[in-house]
């Protein structure tokens, strides 16, 4: 690894605190055949002038319903979804989706949610990705996306002196010490909750907090991730895994790291429980949904199925080009053919 890139740390503090302005709130009601909804509550207040120029792409909660509606995965239908913006630059919104199969479902909202990132594209989110699963005793398992999917590519190992990889960790932490009374400031408004409801008893649960025998939750906020942060940057070890792991070039190498600190320990959150009936009855409930939906919602879900637009996040520094192969040079151009002789005019 080179440890010249622990400067990224900087860079990842500046996408959190433009992801400070976040409150997702989502819940997932899921019958033991994996069918079921998921009910979003979001809202993004207007990010701060921070990056090159200082200048932030702005967006509309119309631009963020139609990178949701275009960027989503095994939705069956959508029931509901509502958007708004204030003269202050805040979006909401809110939506409700019914979905055949969990492990099918990509909910994909383009603004900066710290928790779920996405690599599929520089400007999306995956909004909460669970599995569903038995195991081998026959306990369903609801589980946020495993550590494997999540580990993205690996930095080639360090070339440089163990004098200057001091050096270079001495220097990130001082960094952080400066940047640390601005970004708690900042990260007071963060959070992002996600709930379950199952058709089952909740038996065990790793990282989530269970409330009754069918509902846990697991809330991120920007109290846990300002310890997170603390946490790397007083601990060499940390210091050196995030860098490994690609640092700010590596969205879902940062999401291991950083998921164990903010769930208690937990690598992959997830509930176990014995199945029960289902929670609700999913074909009426789809049809009635499809029966049901506003003009409003149907004109928009075809805008984003021919557009299929996705909108920069609120604040987020414009992706670096990129380093793929380059477009072939032109060919020569052919040598040129004799020309006939101009007709004779009158």
């Amino acid at each position: 690894m080179k440890l010249r890139s622990l400067a990224s740390l900087a860079t990842i503090t500046a996408a959190l605190c433009l992801s400070s302005c976040i409150d997702q709130d989502q819940t997932l009601t899921v019958n033991p055949d994996g069918s079921g909804k998921i009910e979003i509550k979001f809202s993004a207040a207007a990010a701060p002038a921070f990056g090159a120029g200082g200048a932030m792409p702005k967006q509309s909660s119309k631009d963020i319903a139609m990178a949701l509606l275009s960027g989503t995965e095994g939705i069956d239908v959508w029931s509901t979804l509502t958007h708004s913006s204030d003269a202050a630059g805040k979006n909401s919104l809110t939506a409700t989706g019914y979905f055949p199969d969990l492990n099918k479902l990509k909910i994909k909202i383009a603004a900066g949610g710290m928790m779920q990132p996405d690599s599929s594209s520089g400007s999306t989110i995956s909004s909460g990705s669970m599995t569903s699963r038995k195991d081998a005793d026959g306990n369903w398992v609801i589980e946020m996306a495993s550590a494997a999917d999540a580990a993205g590519e690996k930095a080639a190992p360090s070339t440089l002196p163990e004098d200057e990889v001091k050096k270079q960790l001495a220097a990130q932490k001082e960094q952080w010490a400066g940047a640390k009374p601005m970004v708690s400031m900042m990260m007071g408004g963060f959070k992002v909750k996600n709930t379950i409801i199952a058709g089952g008893t909740i038996t065990k649960s790793g990282g989530f907090d269970k409330k009754d025998d069918h509902t846990a939750s697991l809330e991120m906020n920007g109290e846990k991730l300002m310890a997170a942060l603390d946490k790397i940057n007083s601990d060499d070890a940390l210091l050196r895994e995030m860098v490994a792991s690609g640092g700010a070039r590596n969205p879902k190498g940062m999401k291991k790291m950083l998921m164990p600190l903010l769930s208690g320990g937990v690598e992959n959150p997830s509930v176990t429980l014995k199945p029960g009936a289902p929670v609700f009855d999913y074909a009426a409930e789809v049809a009635k949904a499809k029966s049901a939906q506003s003009e409003e919602l149907k004109t928009l879900i075809t805008e984003s199925k021919t557009s299929r637009k996705v909108v920069p996040p609120t604040g987020s520094v414009p992706r670096p080009p990129s380093s793929g192969p380059k477009p072939a040079a032109p060919a020569a151009p052919a040598a040129p053919t004799p020309k006939s002789p101009a007709p004779a005019t009158r």
